[in-house]
């Protein structure tokens, strides 16, 4: 049998060719990407090593857009330089159940008889605060809280403030929460109740873990305090929905370890397990092309998702989408 080496040199051309057009392109998008999130890297090396990883990532993109059976799309974002391992190291922490301690207050037990509607969102009545971004620190548990906190004060009080992450960073170690290597929500709530919340203004946010500065704290005048903090019957959405829509925010955790999660920009997200490992902030509900959903306030900046939203699926099995329903709670002020 005679072999075609002709045939084989146009394949071997044409593979070139296309490999080295996505070089190109790749390179190409790599730039805008650096100029546009203004990425400084110390050499040539790391550079290279960081487009290495950029076009691992946009390739996985590419990949899942172009597939026919996704309800929802990818994009690049300012995360797009690093590996899976380095984002997870500071965006994301797995939530040990074993140390969750029981609330005193309990959950919220009140018979709620408005009616709940089809959509709604509580970014359209005005009370949810602005995105917000963690930075490369574990501290997303400190964002639920003050975003739910905001939430409640502009809803009861009329009054809009930004409230202190760092404080909560820095300070809440008492209650077991650790900075940038995580914490959790509840712990959070038990610290504002007892010793007040200051604004971002007064004690701002440096994404790192620092000495609590009290003196901060005992001259600051504009403590923001809550009553208590109330959960929300676990693994029922039927009731987190309801109590989302009468109540405000709900600060829940979920699993966002997924590579799609991290990369989410448009549609209806349903790609996670349950192993809760990320604070974040339910706002609000309604459908898209047959899908009911959530929608999420995350705190990964605007560049995230639809300017810092995800939209997850709503009603798929009890535990909620990502865990959504299985450890959800709310402040009183």
């Amino acid at each position: 049998m005679k072999f075609n080496f002709k045939k084989k040199n146009i394949i071997t051309k044409m593979v070139h060719i296309i490999s080295t057009t996505i070089t190109l392109l790749c390179s190409t998008l790599f730039q805008d990407f650096v100029m546009k999130y203004n990425k400084v890297y110390k050499d040539d090396n790391e550079r290279n090593l960081r487009m290495e990883i950029f076009c691992d990532n946009y390739n996985f993109i590419a990949s899942h857009n172009s597939r026919n059976d996704v309800n929802f799309f990818l994009d690049i974002n300012e995360y797009a330089d690093l590996t899976d391992i380095e984002f997870k190291f500071f965006s994301s922490h797995p939530i040990n159940m074993e140390l969750y301690e029981p609330n005193i207050w309990g959950y919220d037990d009140t018979v709620y008889t408005k009616p709940v509607p089809s959509h709604f969102d509580w970014r359209d009545e005005g009370h949810v605060s602005e995105v917000k971004n963690q930075g490369q620190c574990g501290s997303c548990w400190t964002f639920s809280t003050t975003g739910a906190i905001e939430s409640q004060v502009s809803i009861h009080n009329n009054k809009k403030v930004l409230l202190s992450e760092q404080e909560l960073v820095d300070c809440s170690w008492m209650y077991a929460n650790m900075g940038c290597n995580g914490g959790m929500v509840d712990r959070a709530f038990r610290y504002v109740k007892r010793f007040g919340l200051s604004t971002e203004d007064d004690y701002p946010y440096s994404a790192q873990s620092h000495m609590c500065k009290y003196k901060t704290l005992k001259d600051s005048t504009n403590k923001t305090f809550i009553q208590k903090w109330l959960d929300v019957t676990p693994l029922n959405e039927t009731r987190l929905t309801e109590t989302l829509y009468n109540v405000g925010p709900i600060s829940v955790a979920i699993d966002a370890s997924s590579k799609e999660f991290r990369f989410y920009k448009s549609g209806v997200f349903d790609k996670c397990g349950y192993s809760l490992d990320h604070a974040v902030l339910l706002v609000g509900f309604g459908t898209e092309d047959g899908q009911d959903f959530y929608t999420i306030k995350n705190s990964w900046g605007t560049t995230y998702g639809d300017e810092g939203y995800i939209k997850i699926s709503r009603g798929e099995s009890i535990f909620g989408t990502c865990g959504v329903a299985m450890m959800p709670s709310f402040p009183v002020v």
